[in-house]
C-alpha cells in the first residue's frame, strides 16, 4: 500500500514522458471531442502515480470512426475504502498490452440476456398462489 490518499486534484501532462515500467492506476480508451470540436477522436487516458500524486496523461490515438472496439477501462490498482489508501498493481506496459487485446476483440465481452418480465411476473403470482394454498412447489414427493 502506498501512502497516497485520493484527492480531487488531477494534473494533466504531455504524453512524451510515459515509460512502460511506470506504475499505472487506470487506463481508459474513450471517444471524445477533439480540442477544436471538429471530430470525435479516440483517446487513451492513463492515470499514473508520480511523486505521491495521480497524474492524468491523454494520448490521441486517431479518429474514433477507425476503431471497431467499444470504449473501455482497464483498472491497474485498487483503493481501500476504509483507509482511503491506494495500491497500484500494474505498470503502463501491462495495461497497454491488455488494451491491445481489448481493441483487437480478443477479450471476452459479457452477453446480457434480456429478462422476460412478463413470464417472471406470472411465475411469481403462481408461486404466491401455491404458497397461500399450502401446495407443493417442487412436485408430489416434496411439501412446503
Amino acid at each position: 500500500m502506498t501512502g497516497l490518499r485520493i484527492s480531487p486534484t488531477v494534473l494533466y501532462c504531455g504524453p512524451t514522458d510515459v515509460t512502460p515500467d511506470e506504475r499505472c492506476f487506470n487506463l481508459s480508451e474513450l471517444n471524445l471531442l477533439s480540442p477544436d470540436r471538429a471530430s470525435k477522436r479516440r483517446y487513451q487516458i492513463l492515470v499514473l502515480y508520480r511523486d505521491d500524486a495521480l497524474v492524468n496523461v491523454r494520448i490521441d490515438l486517431g479518429l474514433a470512426s477507425s476503431f471497431t472496439a467499444p470504449e473501455f477501462r482497464v483498472l491497474g490498482g485498487v483503493v481501500d475504502e476504509v483507509t482511503g489508501r491506494l495500491e497500484i498493481l500494474h505498470s503502463v506496459g501491462e495495461l497497454r498490452e491488455i488494451a491491445e487485446h481489448q481493441r483487437a476483440g480478443l477479450m471476452w465481452q459479457p452477453q446480457i440476456e434480456p429478462t422476460d418480465l412478463l413470464r417472471r411476473y406470472h411465475d411469481q403470482r403462481d408461486t404466491n398462489r401455491r404458497r397461500r394454498r399450502g401446495l407443493s412447489q417442487f412436485g408430489p414427493p416434496h411439501r412446503v
